[in-house]
């Protein structure tokens, strides 16, 4: 992302990026990082509003600091992010009893842990592409238009899915 500034002087001020989930997919976590520091930047990630209607993807909002007069500053979306956090950490709500520890991503509506304490085995797998209990909703499609005959389709394999989302927090 290039950041401009068309002033006399140089800036500090909020932006905000929509990036397409087609550049970037959904389910990888994303951090900003200042191109020239090579510094991550602190950033907010939100989700499209109105999706269903909308371009899927994601709006980062951060802070350009000290854009040059009359120049430009550039900033690079990498893998990884402070935000998500490994299954280790005590951030995150977790039930346990003398057999199991189960640990929770409320903003994401998954289980991110599931250890059995007798064998030292975590159940959840986290290379997976949905998280363990996450809501998966699917639509199918058999025309251009989405739900088209969507009650009458038998969808017994993925070549009528029309879109696919993961649900989030209930709250």
């Amino acid at each position: 992302m290039t950041v401009f500034n068309p002033s006399r002087w140089e800036r500090t001020d909020p932006v905000s990026v929509f990036v397409p989930e087609s550049r970037t997919g959904l389910q990888r976590p994303l951090a900003v990082v200042d191109g020239a520091t090579r510094e991550r930047v602190p950033c907010v990630v939100e989700g499209q509003e109105n999706a269903r209607f909308r371009v899927h993807g994601r709006r980062f909002s951060f802070i350009a600091e000290d854009v040059p007069a009359c120049g430009y500053r550039r900033y690079d979306l990498v893998e990884g992010d402070e935000e998500y956090e490994s299954p280790e950490t005590d951030d995150e709500p977790c039930i346990e009893n003398e057999y199991y520890r189960v640990c929770f991503d409320l903003a994401r509506g998954r289980v991110t842990e599931l250890l059995d304490k007798t064998s030292g085995l975590n159940l959840v797998d986290a290379d997976a592409p949905f998280g363990f209990n996450q809501c998966v909703h699917d639509r199918y499609t058999s025309a251009p238009h989405f739900n088209h005959l969507a009650s009458r389709i038998q969808a017994t394999d993925l070549a009528l899915l029309g879109e696919r989302s993961a649900g989030g927090s209930p709250w």
